[in-house]
């Protein structure tokens, strides 16, 4: 996972928290972000699906050397 990547991640996920989303960045060399989908639990791509493709999509159009707005550590 040497490319950039990008976590996105249910924050109200009852299983995986947001802190195994820092877990995982802190793991994955390429991670530039983590998005936190508010109100959003597990299955986001289920429960958000238009948030999801957007986010996607914003990731994918980016140039690969500029890093997408990331919602920054979670707190907590």
């Amino acid at each position: 996972f040497d490319k950039p990547t990008l976590l996105l991640w249910g924050a109200d996920d009852p299983h995986f928290g947001p802190r195994w989303a820092e877990r995982l960045a802190a793991d994955i060399p390429g991670v530039v972000g983590i998005e936190l989908l508010a109100d959003t639990g597990h299955l986001l791509m289920e429960e958000r699906p238009q948030e999801v493709a957007r986010h996607i999509l914003e990731f994918l159009a980016r140039p690969a050397s500029r890093t997408p707005a990331a919602s920054g550590p979670v707190a907590g």
